[in-house]
């Protein structure tokens, strides 16, 4: 479980600014299919060059 502090300032610096909604864009990789699920999310993200991978309330990290 993560701590949503971030987000919820994110979302206060934005609606201060007079932006009241983020819109989330497609989740995918070069010539895959959008991300559906979250299966989908952790091989997308285990493929890709992501760092960080957040799933509702879960933070998702690659070891180095």
């Amino acid at each position: 479980l993560v701590d949503n502090s971030y987000a919820h300032k994110l979302m206060n610096k934005l609606e201060s600014k007079g932006i009241h909604s983020v819109i989330n864009t497609s989740f995918n990789t070069s010539k895959e299919p959008i991300v559906e699920n979250p299966s989908d999310a952790l091989g997308t993200f285990f493929s890709s060059g992501l760092d960080e991978l957040y799933i509702g309330n879960f933070k998702v990290t690659k070891k180095c």
